[in-house]
C-alpha cells in the first residue's frame, strides 16, 4: 500500500491539470531562477506595468478598432515575452506529456526502493521512503516541474509517516490514511493552480493552508517550509 501511494503521486498531482496545459521548462535552472527570468521578461514585454491606452471614440466602429488594436498589442507582448524566456533557456512543453514520463520514473523508483527494503538492503520504511523520495524529487526538479513545492511536501510527509511506522507510533493503515488525506488536498490545490494560473500571493496562502491539520487528531504531523529569496520554497520538513 505504501508503494501504491507513492506511485499515485503524479496521477493526483498532474492528472488533474488541463490536457493542453503548457509549462516553461529548463532542467538547468532552479525555481528561483524561473521567477527571476519571468519577472524580467514580463517587464520587457510590458506585462504588469503601465500599458498603452488607445483613444476610443463613441461609435461602435471606434470601439471595434480599439479592441482589435488592443488584441494586437497583447499578441505582440506575448511574443516578446516568449522570445525573452526562450532566450533565457526556457522551453514550452505540454504538461500532460511530461506527466506521463514522470509517472513512469516515479513508479520505477518506488518499486526498486521497496524491493531493496524487502531484500534487506534497506533497513526500514524510512530508508525506503528516503531512497525513493530522493529519486522522485530529482526527476521532477530536472524536468522543471512547476509544482515542486507540492512534491516536496508529499515526499517530506511520506518520510515522516515512515519514521513513525518504524518507531511504532503509527500503524501502516494509519500512515496510509493520513497520506491519502494529504493527497486529496494536494490534488485540489493542483487543480486550482491549473485553473487560475500564476498568482504568487494566493498560491503562497493556499500552500500555508495545506500545512494545517496534517496527520490525525491524535497524532498530528507538523510540516515547515524552508523559503529562499522571493519566498520560493526550497524544501519542506515534516515531523
Amino acid at each position: 500500500m505504501k508503494t501504491a501511494l507513492c506511485i499515485i503521486f503524479l496521477s493526483v498531482l498532474l492528472g488533474c491539470a488541463a490536457e493542453n496545459k503548457m509549462v516553461w521548462r529548463n532542467p538547468n535552472k532552479t525555481e528561483q531562477e524561473f521567477y527571476r527570468d519571468r519577472a524580467q521578461c514580463s517587464s520587457m514585454a510590458g506585462f504588469g506595468g503601465s500599458s498603452q491606452v488607445l483613444p476610443m471614440g463613441d461609435s461602435l466602429s471606434d470601439y471595434g478598432y480599439a479592441m482589435a488594436a488592443s488584441m494586437q498589442i497583447n499578441e505582440n507582448r506575448q511574443r516578446i515575452f516568449n522570445d525573452c524566456m526562450m532566450g533565457q533557456g526556457w522551453r514550452l512543453m505540454n504538461l500532460s506529456a511530461l506527466s506521463a514520463i514522470w509517472n513512469e520514473k516515479d513508479q520505477r523508483a518506488a518499486t526498486e526502493c521497496r524491493q531493496k527494503r524487502l531484500n534487506g538492503e534497506l533497513k526500514n520504511y524510512a530508508e525506503s521512503a528516503q531512497c525513493s523520495n530522493s529519486r522522485i524529487l530529482e526527476v521532477h526538479r530536472e524536468a522543471g516541474d512547476p509544482n515542486m513545492d507540492l512534491m516536496q511536501l508529499l515526499c517530506a510527509y511520506r518520510f515522516a509517516t515512515a519514521e513513525r511506522e518504524d518507531n511504532g507510533e503509527m500503524t501502516e493503515p494509519e500512515a496510509n490514511l493520513a497520506t491519502e488525506g494529504l493527497l486529496l488536498r494536494v490534488g485540489q490545490e493542483a487543480r486550482w493552480r491549473s485553473a487560475t494560473g500564476p498568482q504568487d500571493d494566493a498560491r503562497r496562502q493556499a500552500f500555508e493552508a495545506l500545512l494545517q491539520g496534517l496527520g490525525t487528531t491524535e497524532k498530528p504531523i507538523v510540516c515547515t517550509p524552508v523559503r529562499g529569496t522571493n519566498t520560493v520554497i526550497m524544501s519542506v520538513t515534516c515531523q
